[in-house]
């Protein structure tokens, strides 16, 4: 059998449109997965305290399986997560500073997926907490506030910068100091500030 009949929206689907269930007759459930959602979710929104009894209670019954299940997801989704709480700090922010904000989760997701930042093109780092690479939320015009346009996602140390300095302040400094980094002049670990003849340390993003 390749088709089967669904009796709630009277359409005749493929069985691929149908959940396995093995107490249902030829084992599959009567209404196909569409109407099964709708189902579930009208359920859901009629029954919010029933839901979140039935929720705190599974969680008592299994919180290894919830431990172990939360930490497969941050350990397979740290983008998600990083971009998750930069709406949810941006959000926080917008009502102190009382500016705009008209972001949500998949549209800053969206801007994350390079996994580059959008000035310098250095590719973020999200296997450890906040650091000098981590993805960041920038206001490209700050008193436009958290809309879309006006945001793009940077690394966590240059946003630190351009949150006191501007640009044009910035560029002669990190200009300066790129020169020297390559002249060794940057106080290396070894103690040679100033001697150009102990060479440039190693670029930490050399690929």
């Amino acid at each position: 059998m390749k088709n089967k009949n669904c009796p709630h929206c009277k359409q005749t689907k493929p069985i691929s449109d149908f959940s396995k269930r093995s107490d249902c007759k030829l084992g599959l459930m009567s209404w196909c997965k569409p109407c099964n959602r709708d189902k579930v979710k009208k359920w859901r929104l009629n029954n919010k305290q029933k839901c979140y009894a039935n929720m705190l209670k599974w969680r008592g019954k299994n919180k290894s399986k919830l431990l172990a299940i939360q930490k497969r997801y941050r350990s397979n989704n740290p983008l998600k997560l990083r971009a998750s709480k930069m709406v949810y700090e941006a959000k926080s922010k917008s009502l102190i500073k009382n500016i705009p904000f008209n972001i949500d989760f998949k549209y800053v997701y969206n801007l994350c997926k390079t996994g580059k930042c959008a000035i310098t093109g250095i590719g973020f780092n999200t296997t450890s907490g906040k650091n000098p690479c981590s993805p960041s939320l920038d206001r490209i015009v700050p008193k436009l506030g958290y809309i879309r346009g006006n945001v793009r996602v940077i690394l966590w140390a240059l946003n630190a910068f351009k949150n006191k300095w501007s640009d044009s302040e910035i560029y002669p400094i990190a200009k300066q100091f790129c020169k020297s980094y390559e002249e060794g002049l940057t106080n290396p670990a070894n103690g040679t500030q100033g001697d150009p003849a102990a060479g440039s340390p190693p670029s930490v993003y050399a690929s």
